[in-house]
């Protein structure tokens, strides 16, 4: 049969022009074929880039875990013959309690801390998945239980915000202390303590509210408890704000109240001109008070500048908790310390009543001991103990 109007050389322009378009087509689908490879191939390796980096990111918080929980149980050696000497023996008091809560509570959470944060099966069921034919394959997912959202919970709540509450406590009581018991102070103290200590809790509840747990592939066994967070910036921003502005103003409060005892009868009219052997002599237990706050606040300060710059800096990964442990530890050490130099001071350099609650005296009332100045002092005669 021949094609009627339709000459040779159209027909060949006919079958080039289909040829050039399913060329066309081919390559086309050729090209989106590869590029959806290309494309799947780049979701799985930053897939698993982000996977390796959760795994890094866990193992070093579980190492600096590991560090602080050291660095307690040793300071807890270091000073239990003083504690033995200086609150074993003593009455039973408010101080004494918030002292064993804040050593050993601190310690055994941060024992659990380490314990589930290294373990790779724990609040987890394994449950065998089958994919669908024909392959038939089966892939193994932990799925989270009730038990590590509980952990969640006293992780944030149990652990981490009652360490700061109980080792802030004692350092309020000997800020009462110091001012003499004052109402106006206690005042002041309480608000302070009570702002911090509901903004803190208001913030660890959104935060564990946010946190969504996710099942883990037995390949790849991220230990502890591990999920994704919702993004509550603002809540933990203004809470590191504020506990670090409290803590200066803590501070500042410690400071006013020395420079206002210290007795500067015969001595340079201003209170800038004394030198710090000079301080020492005038009140030795008042400057004493001073130091150890001073100490106190700095490395409280030191602790939360870290977490906020680690909550900046790692915002919703692994290592912006990497802080956490260490401010643990340091409300733990630093207290006790607190604690026992002022029992260990009045102990050893007044007479009386060794089971006073030091942390509830007046330190105002308190005999102090004052040591006599260089230039003046005799041999057998460098130190007086006076009562004011």
């Amino acid at each position: 049969m021949r094609d009627i109007g339709i000459s040779a050389d159209d027909r060949t322009n006919l079958h080039l022009e289909r040829s050039i378009h399913q060329m066309i087509i081919h390559l086309i689908m050729t090209a989106s074929k590869y590029s959806m490879a290309d494309t799947i191939a780049g979701i799985i390796a930053q897939e698993e880039a982000l996977l390796r980096q959760a795994l890094n990111d866990v193992f070093i918080v579980n190492i600096c875990t590991a560090a602080a929980t050291t660095w307690v149980a040793y300071d807890v050696l270091l000073t239990l013959g003083e504690e033995m000497e200086f609150l074993w023996k003593a009455k039973n008091s408010l101080a004494k309690m918030l002292y064993f809560l804040v050593r050993y509570y601190n310690l055994m959470t941060l024992i659990l801390l380490l314990a589930v944060n290294t373990n790779s099966k724990v609040g987890f069921k394994v449950r065998p998945v089958y994919s669908l034919p024909p392959s038939g394959a089966t892939t193994l997912f932990a799925y989270c239980d009730k038990h590590c959202q509980r952990w969640l919970w006293f992780e944030a709540i149990g652990a981490v915000y009652l360490s700061g509450i109980l080792g802030e406590a004692l350092l309020v009581l000997r800020l009462y202390a110091a001012y003499a018991r004052s109402k106006k102070a206690l005042a002041i103290i309480l608000l302070l303590y009570l702002v911090e200590s509901i903004l803190g809790l208001v913030t660890a509840i959104f935060q564990v509210k946010g946190i969504h747990l996710a099942p883990r592939i037995s390949l790849f066994p991220i230990p502890g408890c591990v999920g994704t967070a919702n993004s509550h910036g603002q809540i933990s921003l203004k809470f590191w704000i504020t506990a670090m502005s409290i803590t200066c103003i803590y501070f500042v409060l410690i400071l006013s109240k020395f420079l206002r005892d210290v007795p500067l009868q015969d001595k340079p009219s201003s209170i800038l001109k004394l030198k710090l052997v000079d301080i020492r002599q005038l009140s030795p237990l008042t400057s004493l008070f001073v130091r150890d706050a001073a100490f106190y606040f700095l490395v409280v300060l030191a602790a939360n500048l870290l977490n906020l710059i680690c909550f900046v800096i790692f915002a919703n990964r692994v290592l912006e908790s990497l802080g956490t442990p260490w401010l643990m530890a340091v409300f733990s050490i630093t207290s006790s310390r607190l604690c026992l130099s002022l029992r260990g001071f009045v102990s050893n350099n007044v007479q009386g009543d060794g089971d006073h609650d030091i942390e509830l005296q007046n330190l105002s009332t308190l005999p102090d001991v004052e040591f006599a100045a260089a230039g003046n002092a005799t041999t057998g005669r460098m130190l007086t103990i006076t009562s004011r």
